[in-house]
């Protein structure tokens, strides 16, 4: 890998950086929130890179969800990828092992990039890609430190925090919305996402009891996690019940 690659990449990789470090930072902050150290974030960054996924991750990681659900479930949410993967079958032609790392850090915001971006004349056009993508991770890598560590110093309010990931994304289905033609689309994943949601909702097991031993219904609180739950009411004078 040459510096001219990186050098050319930087300037094209701007917007995500604008984006990344933030939505990273918020990650960061909410994994120190849910009491993580600084190298699980670092890892799931580094190791996951699923945006998205990985914000779903730290609410997984906190309930003690089964393996198999996370995995379900990071499949769902990116199962578009797999289409991404499809279209990028000759760009990604003769990169060698490097292909795997391209596979492996097609994000959306990657994915847009390649799609678009040419490399400059004088630069490889392999380079230019793995320079693209390589990039783009270590914008969000830096973004999760930075949170991690701001939340371990300062102790962050994370209250909305995790709404970054979707606020990300209305954005840019308005920007959608305002750039196409055709809405069809729109309306046929709301309504298909209206129709899951009872069968989602239903199958999750609540059954709307107190937990058993939960003092009032509280989870237990994970090991090294402070529990703010309200103190329990004291029984009733003279032994009533």
């Amino acid at each position: 890998m040459n510096r001219k690659a990186f050098a050319a990449a930087f300037p094209v990789t701007l917007p995500v950086l604008f984006g990344f470090i933030p939505l990273g930072i918020a990650f960061g902050l909410l994994m120190d929130a849910a009491g993580y150290p600084l190298l699980l974030s670092l890892l799931l960054s580094l190791l996951v890179y699923a945006g998205s996924a990985q914000f779903m991750g730290v609410e997984l990681l906190a309930g003690a969800s089964p393996l198999g659900d996370a995995a379900f479930l990071t499949l769902i949410i990116n199962f578009r990828h797999l289409v991404y993967g499809l279209s990028m079958l000759e760009k990604f032609r003769g990169m060698g092992a490097r292909k795997l790392y391209m596979i492996f850090s097609l994000t959306d915001e990657t994915y847009a990039l390649l799609s678009s971006a040419k490399a400059p004349e004088g630069v490889d056009e392999h380079d230019f890609f793995f320079a693209v993508a390589l990039l783009d991770q270590s914008y969000w890598v830096l973004g999760s430190v930075i949170g991690s560590l701001l939340g371990s110093a300062l102790g962050f309010d994370t209250t909305g925090v995790d709404f970054a990931m979707t606020a990300l994304f209305l954005v840019i289905a308005v920007e959608q919305w305002q750039s196409s033609e055709r809405h069809a689309p729109v309306f046929l994943g709301a309504e298909g996402r209206r129709q899951s949601y009872p069968r989602a909702a239903g199958g999750s097991g609540h059954s709307g009891q107190p937990a058993a031993g939960g003092g009032g219904g509280h989870a237990p609180a994970r090991p090294g996690h402070h529990c703010h739950c309200p103190d329990p009411a004291p029984a009733p004078a003279g032994g009533q019940t």
